[in-house]
C-alpha cells in the first residue's frame, strides 16, 4: 500500500522556485564589444584622424579596434610617430567621435534584457561600466543606448591616471 505524502510536504514539492540571493555583490562591463558594438564609429573616426595627421597604416583600420585605449592603437599603427602627432590624432579622434553621435553604435542582442533581469535580482547587485573610453564619453553612449540608468557607476580610464585594462585599478577605485 502506497502512503501519502503530508499536505505540507506536497505543498512546498509544487511551489514554484524562488530566486536565490546572487553570490555577487557587483557586476562590472566593459562598454565597447560587451554592451555595445560600436566598431563602425570608432573605425570611422580613427579612419579621419590618421588622415588628419597624415599617417596611413599598413594595418586595415577596423582591425585595431579591439577595446584597446587610444594611445595603444595608434602606437601600433604608427610606430614611428612622435607625440605631438598623437595629441593631434587625439584631438582629431574625439571631435570626430563625437560628430559622428554614436549613429553607429547599436546593444548587442539581449543586453538590454539581461540588464533588466539583473536589476530584479534581490537583493540588486551594483552594475557599472569600467571602459577604456573617457567617462563622460562613456556616459554619453550609455545616455544614447538608453542603458544609463542600470548603472550606479559609468567610467573609464582615459584622461586619467588609472591604468587601462587589464589592470584592475579602475574596477578597485569604484570598488
Amino acid at each position: 500500500s502506497g502512503a501519502v505524502a503530508p499536505a505540507a510536504d506536497l505543498a512546498a514539492s509544487c511551489a514554484p522556485p524562488t530566486m536565490r540571493a546572487p553570490r555577487f555583490t557587483a557586476v562590472f562591463f566593459d562598454l565597447d564589444g560587451t554592451l555595445a558594438d560600436s566598431a563602425q564609429d570608432i573605425t570611422l573616426a580613427l579612419e579621419f584622424a590618421f588622415a588628419d595627421v597624415g599617417i596611413h597604416t599598413e594595418h586595415p583600420i577596423h582591425r585595431l579596434v579591439d577595446g584597446s585605449p587610444l594611445e595603444a592603437i595608434f602606437a601600433l599603427a604608427a610606430p614611428d610617430s612622435t607625440s605631438a602627432q598623437f595629441d593631434r590624432f587625439a584631438l582629431a579622434y574625439r571631435a570626430r567621435y563625437e560628430i559622428l553621435g554614436h549613429q553607429h553604435t547599436r546593444l548587442y542582442p539581449g543586453v538590454r534584457e539581461t540588464l533588466e533581469a539583473l536589476s530584479l535580482l534581490q537583493p540588486t547587485p551594483w552594475l557599472a561600466v569600467a571602459t577604456a573610453k573617457r567617462s563622460a564619453t562613456a556616459r554619453a553612449v550609455c545616455q544614447h543606448l538608453g542603458i544609463e540608468q542600470h548603472f550606479r557607476a559609468i567610467e573609464g580610464t582615459s584622461g586619467t591616471a588609472l591604468p587601462p585594462k587589464p589592470a584592475p585599478d579602475l574596477v578597485n577605485a569604484l570598488l
